[in-house]
């Protein structure tokens, strides 16, 4: 749901609970989908395996279709995959992030690459050797001017 109704309603005691998660509009998820979770009871569950800066790993298991949520903050540097496979990863619940999943097992790996990484990356190295060469070129043409002929 767009965000100024998501506002209002992630207070909600089902979404506190955990019974419901509010999605941010996404192509990948139909905005139709809806799980009665009080009359199924809980959809499956998930055990984190790694936890760190820019890598988030956990085993799931869910009975039925249903949302991974992990309970950090949803940046668009992150990406998802299921089972190894590209995966949306999805706005919840205003700021926290959410993976679809299939009923089964699987294992999601959470992924931070913000962009412009890359490049930044790449722009930092060009500068270093750009540097490492002035170094060098300066030393050589002050070894050149102290020769007598």
């Amino acid at each position: 749901m767009p965000d100024g109704q998501a506002k209002s309603a992630v207070l909600a005691p089902e979404v506190v609970a955990g019974g419901q998660a509010i999605l941010a509009t996404h192509p990948a998820v139909p905005p139709t989908v809806v799980v009665d979770r009080a009359n199924s009871g809980p959809l499956g569950h998930c055990q984190l395996r790694a936890f760190l800066h820019t890598r988030v790993e956990a085993d799931c298991e869910a009975r039925m279709p249903a949302l991974a949520v992990f309970l950090e903050q949803y940046d668009e540097g992150w990406s998802a995959t299921v089972d190894g496979q590209r995966a949306p990863l999805l706005r919840a619940n205003l700021i926290m992030r959410a993976v679809p999943l299939e009923p089964g097992r699987h294992r999601i790996v959470l992924r931070f690459s913000p962009a412009g990484l890359s490049l930044g990356v790449a722009l930092s190295m060009v500068g270093v050797v750009a540097f490492a060469a002035f170094l060098l070129l300066g030393r050589r043409s002050e070894a050149t001017s102290h020769v007598r002929l």
